[in-house]
């Protein structure tokens, strides 16, 4: 069975928590300021531009929210959708759960259908959800549209076992065993409309994400062999292999369409390093932060990556912009109330990211976690002119007096 190697299970206790950001708000920062001299006019402009400017020095608000729900002894995102964020729970004991929220601790809800002893979600459009259920000994690919009674089963006929990484409301991605081997295969919101992609001379495949009309995921052509990772466009014949020269092996995770994000083994030491490629083997870019033993890209906008890198003793979520160097690292936001973290997923709108993962706390427990990164604007020209204006007044300001006097 093929599992999206960044989604770890784990227990412990339970703890909910809210953390903003250290930044003063520019009015708080203004009444600061005002205590410390007369403010008139020019020096109120000459503070608030000033807060401006120290807002797009720092170029980011990050901040987070702890999603575990009440009672859960663990959790985890796996993905996100504009204000709907789905992954796994334990609320019951000896369970875990697929997990739907809306933002907040509180709004969780629990997908299990009746007759699942296990489930999860892994993926959401915002409307749809995508996951597995487990009924007996055996999982079943299935959707969901916000509630465990709108459960529907995926697993085709052929299949002893199946799983959906992805959906897009019309179409989901994942894979069903076919005589003990995983294929890749599509859905369209029904068993029967499985679609099997396993490539010509692929021993096993699995999707792990799609566009609609591109998928993504990995294909392993020899028995014991390494999975090399791949693109689609819907049908088994169109695989075009991504593993980069070097690479012992490599896994694609997500695709926006024109750019895919996953991981490649070219590290040293045989650790696997996060990467990008935009459709070809040849235009793999490495993603592995500096002092990073190995890192995971499990998300991207096309824009945006999210992940995680190992900077020893521990994991740190992260995005990145396109490139090595690009890396901020999320975990230093979570502050001294968490180990580690990993990021799952990410959405964009404008200049808002939503980034989700999870995090071990201190006390243990995996905590599903949903960063906000929000981008500071840069200061426009006539910021920039009421600074020098304010400044130059200033500077004149003795010399007139002097002159009244």
């Amino acid at each position: 069975m093929i599992q999206r190697h960044f989604l770890k299970k784990g227990t412990t206790h339970t703890r909910q928590m809210i953390k903003e950001s250290s930044r003063l708000p520019i009015t708080q920062a203004l009444v600061s300021k005002s205590t410390q001299f007369p403010v008139t006019p020019i020096t109120a402009l000459v503070i608030f531009a000033s807060a401006i400017l120290t807002a797009n020095a720092q170029g980011q608000n990050i901040s987070y929210v702890d999603l575990s729900p009440p009672d859960a002894n663990a959790s985890v995102l796996t993905g996100v959708s504009g204000t709907n964020q789905v992954g796994w729970s334990n609320v019951e004991a000896g369970v875990t759960s697929a997990t739907v929220w809306s933002g907040t601790a509180a709004s969780f809800v629990n997908l299990n259908p009746a007759g699942s002893s296990n489930s999860a979600a892994w993926a959401t459009c915002g409307t749809q959800q995508a996951g597995q259920v487990t009924f007996g000994s055996n999982e079943h690919a299935c959707i969901w549209s916000g509630t465990a009674a709108s459960f529907i089963d995926l697993n085709p006929s052929v299949s002893t076992y199946s799983e959906a990484f992805w959906t897009t409301g019309s179409q989901q991605a994942g894979y069903v065993t076919i005589s003990g081997k995983g294929h890749a295969a599509i859905w369209s919101g029904t068993a029967s409309s499985f679609v099997d992609l396993n490539p010509a001379g692929a021993v096993s495949s699995s999707l792990l994400a799609t566009t609609g009309t591109q998928q993504t995921g990995t294909a392993t052509f020899s028995v014991g062999g390494n999975p090399c990772a791949g693109i689609w466009s819907g049908s088994a014949a169109s695989f075009v292999n991504l593993n980069p020269t070097g690479a012992t092996n490599s896994i694609a995770v997500a695709t926006c369409g024109t750019q895919q994000a996953g991981w490649a083994n070219v590290g040293i030491n045989g650790n696997d390093n996060a990467c990008i490629w935009s459709g070809t083997a040849s235009s793999f870019v490495n993603l592995n932060p500096t002092g990073a033993v190995y890192s995971y890209a499990t998300a991207t906008t096309g824009a945006i990556q999210a992940g995680y890198a190992d900077f020893g003793p521990y994991e740190s979520a992260g995005i990145w912009y396109g490139s090595a160097s690009s890396f901020v690292n999320l975990q230093a936001v979570l502050g001294s109330g968490y180990t580690s973290s990993e990021a799952t997923g990410i959405w964009t709108a404008g200049d808002v990211t939503y980034v989700c993962g999870d995090a071990y706390t201190t006390g243990g427990q995996k905590d599903a976690v949903l960063w906000t990164v929000q981008s500071v604007p840069e200061p426009s020209c006539a910021v920039l002119a009421v600074i020098g204006l304010a400044a130059l007044s200033m500077r004149r300001r003795p010399k007139i007096v002097a002159l009244i006097g």
